[in-house]
C-alpha cells in the first residue's frame, strides 16, 4: 500500500473517531439530561399532567431547535454550530445544578427542560451531517453500529448513581459535556468521502419520494412502539418488567452492532423489512395471547432487536445514504429523520394518561395491523446501498467460498 493511501486511511480513522465521540458524547448526555428531568419530576411528586407539561417542554424544544439547527446549517459554518452546541449543553447542565439544588419547582423545571432541549437540538443535525460526511456507503452501517454499541454500553455507567443527588448528577452531566468540548478542540482536518451511486434528489425534502417512503414507516414504528410500551407495562407482572428492563436493552445493543454489519453486507432495505415483519408477528402473538408470559417474552426479545436495528438505520444510516448526491440537504434530512423519535417519546406520556381507554387485546392487534401496513411503503422504497456494492460483496463472498472448497478438495 502506498504512503499516500496509508495516510488517507489514517486520516479517515481519526475523523471517524472524532465524529463518533462527538455523537456518543451528545447522545449519552441527552440520556443523562432525560433522566435528570424524570428524577426531578419524581422528587417534586409531579402529577401526570405536570409530567406531560415538563416533558412536552423538553421534547418539544428539542424538536423545534433541531429543525432550526437544520435551517442554520446552510447559512452558518458547521464547526461553529457544533462548537456553540457543545458549549450550550455544558453551560445548561452546569447552571441547572444550582437550580436543582436551590430552586427546584415546577416553574424552574420547565426552564431547565427548555434549556436542555434547546442545547441538544440545535447542533444535532450538524453532528449527524459530520457523521455522514466522514463515512461512505461501504462502512456507514457498521461504523454507526459501533458508535451506538459503545454509546448504549456507556449509558448505564454514566447514570448508575443518578437519583441520589440531583445537583451532583447535573454537575457530572455538565462535566461530561465539557469533555466533548475538549475533544472538539483537537479535531482533525475534515475529510469528506465523495460518493457515487445515490439517486438525484429534488430541492424539496418533503417532495422527495424516497425520503417519504422511509420516513413514514419509521414514524409509524416510533408511535406504535411508544404507545404499546405504555399498554404493555400494565399487562406485565414485576418479574417480566425486570426481565424487559435487562433483556430488551441488551438485545438492542447487540443488534445495533450486528445489524450495522448486516446492512453494509446485504443492504439496508432487506434488514428493515425483516424487522417490521418480525415485530408485526410479535404484536400478533400478543393480540392472541395478551396475558401469556411466552408471547410477552417473545415480544420483548423481538422489540429489543428491532429497536437496535431501526435506531441505527433511521438515525444514522438512511438519511446519509439518501443525501449522498446532495450534501447540502444532509442537515434537513437528518433533522426531519430524527424528529419521529422525539414525537413518539412525547406521545408515550400522553398514552400513559389514556392507556386504559383501549382494551389491550385490541391495542396489540391494531399495532400488528399498522406495522404490516407500514411495510407497504418500504416495498416501493429504493435500496440505498448501491447495487454495485452489494454485487461486489456477493462476488467476494463467492470467491472466498470457492477458495475454501478448492482447499478442502485438494
Amino acid at each position: 500500500m502506498s504512503e499516500s493511501n496509508m495516510l488517507g486511511k489514517s486520516i479517515g480513522r481519526r475523523q471517524f473517531a472524532f465524529v463518533g465521540f462527538l455523537f456518543l458524547n451528545a447522545l449519552t448526555w441527552w440520556y443523562m439530561t432525560n433522566l435528570l428531568v424524570s428524577e426531578s419530576l419524581r422528587s417534586i411528586q409531579a402529577t401526570d399532567i405536570q409530567t406531560l407539561t415538563v416533558q412536552g417542554m423538553f421534547l418539544g424544544t428539542t424538536i423545534l431547535f433541531c429543525l432550526l439547527g437544520a435551517l442554520l446549517g446552510s447559512r452558518v459554518k458547521r464547526s461553529v454550530i457544533v462548537l456553540v452546541w457543545i458549549v450550550a449543553g455544558a453551560s445548561a447542565t452546569l447552571v441547572s445544578a444550582f437550580v436543582l439544588r436551590n430552586l427546584l419547582s415546577l416553574d424552574f423545571l420547565n426552564v431547565v427542560a427548555f434549556s436542555y432541549g434547546a442545547s441538544f437540538g440545535i447542533g444535532l443535525p450538524a453532528c449527524l451531517s459530520y457523521f455522514a460526511r466522514s463515512t461512505s456507503f461501504e462502512n456507514r452501517g457498521h461504523r454507526g453500529g459501533i458508535v451506538l454499541f459503545v454509546t448504549f454500553l456507556l449509558v448505564p455507567f454514566l447514570t448508575f448513581s443518578f437519583g441520589s443527588d440531583l445537583w451532583v448528577d447535573a454537575l457530572l452531566s455538565g462535566l461530561w459535556r465539557v469533555i466533548g468540548l475538549l475533544v472538539f478542540a483537537i479535531k482533525p482536518k475534515e475529510e469528506v468521502f465523495a460518493e457515487k451511486g445515490g439517486e438525484d434528489m429534488s430541492d424539496s425534502t418533503l417532495r422527495n419520494r424516497s425520503f417519504l417512503l422511509y420516513l413514514i414507516p419509521w414514524f409509524m414504528f416510533c408511535l406504535i412502539d411508544r404507545f404499546e410500551a405504555s399498554v404493555l407495562e400494565n399487562a406485565m407482572d414485576q418479574g417480566l418488567r425486570d426481565f424487559a428492563e435487562i433483556v430488551a436493552p441488551v438485545a438492542g445493543i447487540v443488534f445495533a452492532l450486528v445489524g450495522g454489519f448486516l446492512c453494509d453486507w446485504v443492504g439496508r432495505k432487506k434488514v428493515i423489512v425483516s424487522g417490521f415483519i418480525a415485530l408485526g408477528l410479535a404484536y400478533a402473538a400478543l393480540g392472541l395471547l395478551p396475558s401469556s408470559p411466552y408471547s410477552i417474552t417473545f415480544y420483548i426479545l423481538v422489540d429489543g432487536v428491532a429497536a437496535g436495528i431501526f435506531t441505527l438505520r433511521f438515525v444514522l444510516v438512511i438519511w446519509g445514504d439518501l443525501a449522498s448526491s446532495r450534501p447540502r440537504m444532509l442537515e434537513k434530512y437528518y433533522a426531519l429523520g430524527v424528529t419521529p423519535y422525539f414525537i413518539a417519546n412525547l406521545m408515550h406520556y400522553v398514552a400513559s394518561i389514556f392507556v386504559g381507554v383501549v382494551p389491550k387485546e385490541a391495542s396489540f392487534s391494531l399495532a400488528s395491523l399498522f406495522l404490516f401496513v407500514a411495510v407497504l411503503p418500504l416495498m416501493y422504497a429504493p435500496e440505498t446501498l448501491p447495487e454495485k456494492k452489494i454485487k461486489e460483496r456477493e462476488m467476494k463472498d463467492y470467491i472466498e467460498k470457492a477458495k475454501k472448497a478448492r482447499e478442502k478438495s485438494g
